[in-house]
């Protein structure tokens, strides 16, 4: 079967009509996505927080100067900036060249949302080649809506923890399909592991053993039945997700050289400093990798455990040539359930910050869209009829549709009052100076008064990590005193010269 299977997986055959449905599936979650967030079209929104820390680094993007990721709270940035490139494409294309958002944060939202929408897309088309069925890929984007049900919004956000999911369920895609012996694929692998490593350097974990489990599994698989024809078209898969992982390499690379040891040393730091994890029990473990299998308790795992005996039962039993590929599937679900376990026990400092492991829900989604296959599996065994195909549909609209009228998809974000921060302070070059508490609405200043094109900058150095050390002031640095005091802190009241009831500014 093996043999049969890889040997129609000719990488030569570049193009096929069915190669489309991915795509398909991928801009259908895409237009769903970009309807229910809609506001983005028209609303001004003002990034501050963490959307404005990494607007300030999507600014040097811009610039083609960006070689590191997002910031971490643990002081240190992630590897590389494939992820905020992204946003950099989003605000250059929708707000930049045709306008079509009128400002630039909203731009990078939608960069995002096509990032989600080409890892979706990818991954239902690899169901697509590897099931042969167009009704089971096109449930996968229908059932990855879930994901906005258990974590709101969670595909319809630019808040980083966010961005891991889609690429995270693609990787899962890919290498349970190079694990059943397909090289077709390895891009894919490729392609969903560069931008996870780029995201966030706990992903190289997470990458490495999956990409060694998957490549190697592979291999083994296609020992029997491969002929000399195959053999000498191996390289053209592997030229493809070596292209793609020397692309995600360079700005690391370059890093490196422009500034040794880079990042690296605060990794080192950070992993040899065990002072701020907090004790943790076998149990505390089981606890945070359930938390992301049942989001809605008893309902989620009655779900689960639903989708799991038909997926088994159903198309694992009943259409012989799904067998492989969901087993391959059930195998990597399990892989990356065993790395969550391994990485809470030993890399997650605090378990109870639950957004660290958001990636992890593409777990039960793949599980429940093999539910979902299963049922599909019982459409291949109906006689050729008129209605089977339009079953088949149905099935996929009404997994849908259900998955979309119970999910968060609408993200309620607005941002802060921009222009009216800048307002207050007037005319002229700006220092600012904030505690933790002003610290989101001090970003968000930053990034407006930037973009206006006037001068800032930061006076204390220990924010350096939020606003890079280009915007940290030294003795030379002109512009007036302006102070920011966050909700619990308590102002001067004289020189104030903006407040809103929670944030006041005064002129120092």
């Amino acid at each position: 079967m093996v043999a049969a299977l890889t040997t129609s997986d000719d990488p030569r055959r570049w193009w096929k009509p069915h190669d489309l449905v991915g795509p398909f599936g991928g801009l259908c979650w895409l237009i769903v996505t970009v309807a229910a967030n809609r506001n983005l079209l028209g609303s001004r929104i003002y990034e501050d927080g963490d959307f404005a820390a990494n607007s300030i680094l999507i600014d040097r993007a811009l610039d083609g100067r960006l070689l590191v990721g997002n910031y971490s709270r643990v002081g240190f940035h992630h590897p590389g900036p494939a992820i905020l490139d992204a946003q950099a494409f989003g605000q250059a294309l929708f707000h930049r060249i045709l306008g079509v958002v009128p400002t630039p944060f909203n731009g990078q939202f939608l960069g995002v949302l096509l990032l989600n929408a080409t890892c979706i897309g990818a991954a239902a088309a690899i169901v697509r080649r590897r099931l042969g069925s167009t009704a089971a890929a096109l449930a996968l984007p229908a059932v990855v809506f879930v994901i906005n049900r258990w974590e709101p919004w969670g595909l319809s956000s630019t808040w980083m923890p966010h961005t891991y999911i889609a690429p995270f369920l693609l990787l899962c895609v890919a290498a349970a399909s190079v694990l059943t012996a397909s090289r077709h694929d390895l891009r894919y692998l490729a392609f969903s592991g560069g931008l996870l490593v780029h995201g966030h350097v706990s992903f190289v974990m997470f990458v490495g053993v999956t990409v060694l489990v998957a490549v190697a599994t592979g291999i083994l698989l296609r020992r029997r039945g491969v002929s000399v024809e195959l053999l000498r078209r191996e390289w053209i898969p592997w030229a493809w997700a070596s292209a793609v992982v020397v692309a995600f390499a360079l700005p690391v690379v370059l890093n490196l050289v422009y500034s040794w040891p880079g990042e690296l040393e605060r990794y080192a730091n950070y992993a040899g400093d065990r002072q701020g994890f907090q004790q943790r029990s076998f149990g505390d473990v089981l606890r945070f990798l359930g938390h992301y299998w049942t989001r809605d308790a008893a309902a989620g795992a009655a779900l689960i455990a639903f989708a799991s005996g038909v997926a088994a039962g159903t198309a694992g039993w009943v259409v012989r040539r799904w067998r492989l590929p969901l087993a391959g599937i059930a195998v990597v679900v399990v892989l990356e359930a065993a790395l969550v376990l391994l990485y809470a026990q030993r890399g997650v400092d605090n378990l109870g910050e639950p957004y660290i492991g958001l990636f992890a829900l593409s777990g039960p989604v793949l599980v429940l869209w093999s539910g979902s296959a299963g049922l599909l599996g019982l459409v291949e065994r109906v006689p050729e009829l008129v209605w089977r195909r339009g079953l088949g549909a149905l099935v996929v609209v009404a997994c849908g549709a259900l998955t979309i009228a119970t999910a968060a998809i609408a993200n309620p974000y607005r941002g802060f009052r921009g222009p009216e921060f800048v307002k207050g302070i007037g005319p002229g070059a700006v220092r600012l100076e904030f505690a933790t508490p002003g610290w989101p609405w001090a970003l968000g200043l930053v990034e407006q008064l930037r973009r206006r094109g006037r001068e800032v900058c930061v006076l204390n150095p220990v924010w350096e990590i939020l606003v890079t050390d280009e915007l940290i002031c030294d003795s030379r640095s002109p512009g007036r005193l302006i102070v920011v005091y966050g909700p619990g802190e308590t102002p001067p009241r004289d020189a104030v010269v903006y407040d809103d009831g929670a944030v006041v500014m005064v002129r120092g």
